[in-house]
């Protein structure tokens, strides 16, 4: 991700913002595969490199005028003002950004009118900015205005679900919380079974683990497990006879 966007990044760090071109990078993937997670890890590491920055939570399509009131207001770093009409907003965010390296994230779009009112034309952009979209649907990127015009790139980053060995791992820290239980050994064997019928997306994996380590009752996880066996398909909303959600 951080190749993408051109941006050094060492041991953890982000030192430099490489090149003057505007970039836009779209994380593509399923619902609760982690997009709008990697977007705010990678927002709080690059954010000081720039000029401006902004993070839009949840655009609503209905409600353009708000989502570019709170954008123009994060990029000033004021509190959002009200704005006459879509011409005026669209004016503003030109005049405001055409010669700062800004960082926008866009979290959640589906829709193209939603980049189109937001961020669509490229142009409005200082050199060296950066755009990032969490997205479901990778046709969305395409409402960006690219056209011929030099320096400006729109690529898009697909976030695959995670590996049975990182679902594993993630799920003994939720559940654990970095304090393994005395006897852990039989916790072991059934944190495994318990990730294969939650399956591998990190949303499911940290709210059933979230869940199970407020109370570590063996028998709690074995009649979690149980559940999620036989009713595969009620994951999200399966009540355990001992009063939590599995």
């Amino acid at each position: 991700m951080m190749r993408k966007l051109g941006v050094a990044h060492s041991e953890g760090r982000a030192s430099e913002v490489r090149g003057e071109d505007i970039r836009v990078v779209g994380i593509c993937g399923v619902p609760g595969v982690g997009k709008t997670t990697l977007a705010k890890v990678v927002f709080d590491k690059t954010h000081d490199l720039f000029d401006a920055c902004s993070f839009l939570p949840g655009i609503d399509l209905k409600e353009f005028q708000l989502s570019r009131r709170m954008l123009i207001a994060d990029l000033q770093m004021q509190k959002p003002a009200p704005l006459e009409s879509s011409d005026e907003g669209i004016e503003e965010m030109a005049n405001l950004c055409r010669n700062a390296k800004v960082l926008i994230v866009l979290d959640d779009v589906d829709e193209d009118e939603q980049i189109q009112e937001l961020a669509g034309n490229l142009t409005w952009f200082g050199p060296g900015s950066r755009i990032i979209v969490t997205t479901r649907k990778r046709e969305v990127l395409n409402a960006f205005e690219v056209g011929a015009v030099d320096g400006q790139t729109v690529e898009e980053y697909k976030l695959e679900p995670m590996r049975d060995d990182h679902a594993l791992q993630l799920f003994r820290e939720h559940a654990f919380k970095g304090a393994a239980p005395e006897g852990v050994s039989k916790y072991d064997s059934l944190s495994v079974d318990i990730v294969k019928a939650v399956g591998v997306l990190p949303s499911d994996i940290v709210d059933h683990a979230s869940k199970l380590s407020c109370d570590m009752d063996i028998d709690v996880w074995k009649i979690t497990l149980e559940l999620l066996q036989k009713h595969p398909e009620d994951r999200p909303s399966i009540q355990s006879p001992f009063g939590i959600r599995a």
